[in-house]
């Protein structure tokens, strides 16, 4: 299983993802034909994809390839972990889910604040270390198209994350910090409320749930 970053990191782990994916049945079998359609949005925040200036190259920082370096610099090698949103980002890319076509987007936002979307037909990179490749090429360059037909696969996008989600969505966040501890088999088949809309702004109903934790 991936290992959180961070208490209050909301990365998706891979546990989630697997358990996300085990539950895709149920929650089709349980919703009415409205949301049998409905697609899934995942948005990935806190994720440890920090350029850094090492042996006279740019390169994507790494707490197990550059120990020493950011030791040197004071850092908190916890903070330096790209294999959290890899590892996060090819369970959802290669998870049944996606393959029925359920996944309307991934939207990544770096620590440093960076947002950008992967493409959910996207082919994430085997291993770790050609995924912070194509990262630093992508915070380089804004944008990762196909050569042949020069399609986007993965761009930098405007701030916030919101403005890109559909109207009336309903949004879940995964913590292992929140309060809110659910039955996850029970809490895919609740109704989807609605959320509310105003001609100055959409709001949109967020819960923060942990399903991992073990009730007292």
């Amino acid at each position: 299983m991936a290992k959180r970053k961070r208490e209050d990191n909301s990365t998706i782990s891979t546990m989630e993802l697997n358990l996300l994916n085990n539950n895709k049945k149920q929650f089709h079998d349980h919703q009415p034909n409205t949301m049998k359609s409905r697609p899934i949005i995942f948005i990935l925040r806190n994720a440890s994809l920090t350029k850094g200036f090492v042996h006279k190259r740019w390169k994507i920082l790494d707490s197990d390839d550059d120990r020493d370096f950011l030791l040197k610099q004071n850092k908190n090698l916890d903070d330096f972990r790209p294999a959290i949103v890899y590892q996060a980002l090819r369970e959802i890319l290669d998870s049944k889910l996606n393959k029925a076509g359920m996944v309307r987007a991934v939207y990544v936002k770096t620590d440093e604040g960076v947002l950008f979307e992967i493409k959910s037909h996207v082919r994430i990179p085997r291993t770790c270390k050609r995924f912070c490749g194509v990262m630093l090429e992508l915070l380089r360059e804004k944008c990762i198209r196909t050569e042949d037909t020069n399609e986007v696969l993965m761009h930098v996008i405007e701030e916030p994350v919101t403005r890109h989600l559909p109207v009336n969505s309903r949004v879940v966040g995964l913590s292992y910090s929140a309060e809110k501890l659910v039955d996850i088999d029970k809490w895919v088949q609740w109704p989807m409320e609605k959320s509310m809309r105003s001609t100055q702004m959409i709001s949109y109903q967020c819960r923060i749930i942990d399903w991992n934790r073990k009730p007292a």
